[in-house]
């Protein structure tokens, strides 16, 4: 905010206008812009494997049952390997 309410020139005009952190990779990348024109939208859907929803896996086929759904809660402070 110093650049911009109190004119302070501290660089960050000149820096890209996107930076994210790459999980996999551990490692923060700044990029031109969002979404990454690299990128390769997809849809995925949590789907259990059971009737307990602490098993479940993300999906592209479409949820068959009507109403279902599934909760996924992220903690960033806690992360979790994928499998």
């Amino acid at each position: 905010m110093d650049h911009y309410v109190r004119s302070i020139d501290n660089g960050v005009d000149r820096e890209k206008p996107v930076r994210l952190f790459a999980m996999g990779k551990n490692v923060w990348r700044d990029e031109d812009a969002w979404p990454l024109t690299r990128g390769n939208a997809q849809t995925y859907y949590l789907r259990s494997e059971s009737n307990s929803a602490r098993f479940a896996r993300l999906n592209q086929a479409v949820p068959d049952r009507a109403g279902s759904y599934n909760e996924f809660i992220s903690d960033p402070r806690i992360p979790h390997r994928s499998v």
